[in-house]
């Protein structure tokens, strides 16, 4: 199966919503500034994640999603991790301009990112 959740969210895993009964089962997960809560780290130990963070993210704290990926990482979870530097962080747009460092999703979604060919590697067994 090929469902990939891909979201840049303030707080979005640690609502768990990337996995609640609601959503299919992932291929693979793409949380961009989503911060969440090792309690979920269990849930997503056999999905793909590929986390990405601004180190100095003013909305969602970047130790978060550090906190996260170190627990998947303890699980043996097929994780990665893109933490941008402030230089590596584009402006936020004029919609959340308040929040300084929070525009991860730019260089995780751009068109040459490497994240495109890694998540269109990623499949689920039907049924898994």
């Amino acid at each position: 199966a090929q469902v990939a959740i891909c979201r840049a969210l303030t707080g979005y895993l640690g609502r768990g919503d990337g996995f609640s009964d609601r959503c299919p089962p992932a291929a693979a997960v793409v949380p961009v500034c989503g911060g969440g809560s090792v309690v979920f780290a269990p849930l997503l130990a056999k999905t793909p994640c590929w986390f990405w963070h601004s180190e100095s993210d003013s909305a969602v704290p970047c130790s978060d999603t550090e906190a996260l990926v170190a627990a998947l990482e303890k699980l043996d979870a097929p994780v990665r991790f893109t933490k941008l530097t402030d230089e590596e962080t584009p402006e936020s747009p004029p919609y959340v301009a308040y929040m300084e460092h929070h525009n991860a999703w730019t260089p995780a979604y751009k068109v040459d990112s490497p994240m495109w060919a890694w998540l269109f590697a990623q499949s689920r067994e039907e049924g898994a």
